[in-house]
């Protein structure tokens, strides 16, 4: 009885180190490619994101600057009404962005809310300044707004 269990499991043995080779090379050629430049994660799954459909907007009508007790500059953004921005930070530059990612000069100012109304306290160096506001979408890795502040003395 021993003698016949040895014997299949030696045909067994031997019919796997002839097949699974052959096996595992077909599987891999068979598998989906690699998505090579995927620059978000909205284009491999084959979504539109809201912030490629709408650009960058302006938030021209969401941002108030004020002084506050101390005499520092803050912002107010709000946010209700411009969709789900995923993971979304708000920093300031002091100078405009030129691409869809951050310049190297900018200060983390704190997390955009979902929907609702934040201020933020703007840095020393933005006191007299100018400079822009700036939401970066870290899910999406880009720029999903922009806002240019004046200076203090501007008109």
């Amino acid at each position: 009885m021993i003698r016949e269990l040895r014997r299949r499991h030696r045909f067994a043995a031997f019919g796997l180190v002839l097949l699974l080779p052959p096996a595992y090379a077909l599987a891999l050629a068979a598998r989906a490619p690699f998505p090579v430049a995927a620059g978000s994660l909205a284009s491999p799954l084959g979504e539109s994101s809201p912030a490629a459909a709408m650009g960058r907007v302006s938030l021209s009508a969401r941002v108030t600057v004020a002084r506050d007790r101390d005499g520092a500059r803050v912002v107010e953004l709000d946010s209700r009404g411009l969709g789900a921005q995923p993971d979304a930070l708000v920093y300031w530059s002091a100078r405009a962005p030129a691409g869809e990612s951050l310049p190297r000069d900018v200060f983390f100012l704190g997390a955009l809310p979902l929907d609702g109304v934040r201020a933020y306290r703007l840095p020393a160096p933005a006191r007299a300044g100018g400079g822009s506001v700036l939401v970066f979408s870290v899910a999406w890795q880009r720029l999903v707004l922009s806002q240019s502040l004046e200076a203090e003395g501007a008109p």
